[in-house]
């Protein structure tokens, strides 16, 4: 069964952390960007089994309540035989991203930008939400300095593609992601791209440091989270943040000017912004 919450946009955050607390195994956010809900609003969809859905629904609403009264919960059968719609092939920063196919998969690491093969599915990160594309071209920004990142970390690594990316261009990558579905997706996929070897995909965070540190995720974890991620920072590495809006940067640099990281660059697509940090501590080079 699907659960549905239907919340004002500026709310989603909130309704999908409360998603997540109360047990999901997959968690998505449809709103006016990705064409699923009108203007204003949101749709927290998460999955629950059918012999819990009613259990779910009401552990769902006693956590709403006091939070968001104007949230609207609807339960919806998912049919048996559901699959995801396929993926259109699409160009992102450099990478082709194709639909897998049940093939075999690729024997050989791609060396630096290619085609990549994903299967879409309950986990985020399908390659062309605005959050992901700003993170695919910081990714990309951060590979044309001198010296490249070696060791990246991808926090909320959903299908993996921005692991991928990394991990393509020659970084050794560790993807982290609380959804076991995600972790499951990534896995799968850095083996379907031969980056299995370069990919190593868990639940908790691994110590560092990182030349370069990915966060494409929502407000909430990205405040809580930036002392851990300016932690596993190396001195001259940079850390891409994503996930939020226009309106939320001040929160995020504020979060992380307590964690010794600034802003270095910011870029903007579709009233979406990726934020590219730098340590406070370390002067760039000349």
């Amino acid at each position: 069964m699907r659960l549905e919450i239907d919340v004002p946009a500026a709310r989603a955050e909130a309704a999908a952390a409360v998603a997540w607390a109360v047990g999901a195994q997959g968690v998505a956010v449809r709103d006016a960007s990705t064409g699923d809900a009108p203007p204003g609003r949101a749709v927290i969809c998460l999955w629950l089994p059918e012999e819990d859905a009613d259990a779910g629904r009401h552990r769902v609403a006693e956590r709403l309540g006091p939070l968001l009264p104007e949230a609207r919960l609807r339960l919806v059968p998912e049919r048996a035989d559901w699959r995801p719609a396929a993926i259109e092939p699409v160009s992102v920063a450099g990478f082709t991203l194709v639909p897998l196919d049940d093939g075999p998969p690729a024997t050989e690491p791609p060396v630096g930008p290619g085609t990549l093969r994903l299967e879409p599915g309950s986990a985020f990160g399908g390659g062309t939400h605005p959050t992901t594309v700003l993170c695919a071209r910081a990714i990309e920004a951060a590979f044309e300095r001198d010296p490249a990142p070696r060791r990246v970390l991808d926090v909320g690594t959903g299908t993996g593609v921005l692991a991928l990316m990394a991990a393509a261009r020659g970084a050794a990558v560790a993807a982290t992601d609380i959804d076991p579905l995600a972790r499951r997706a990534a896995r799968r996929h850095a083996v379907a791209n031969g980056l299995a070897d370069r990919v190593e995909v868990g639940e908790a965070l691994p110590p560092g440091p990182f030349d370069l540190v990915v966060a494409n995720l929502y407000l909430g974890p990205l405040s809580a989270l930036a002392p851990a991620l300016a932690a596993r920072l190396a001195p001259r590495g940079r850390c891409v943040v994503s996930g939020i809006t226009v309106e939320h940067r001040p929160t995020i640099e504020r979060a992380f000017a307590a964690a010794a990281l600034a802003v270095a660059d910011c870029a903007a697509l579709d009233g979406w912004i990726a934020l590219t940090l730098a340590p406070t501590s370390t002067p760039e080079p000349p």
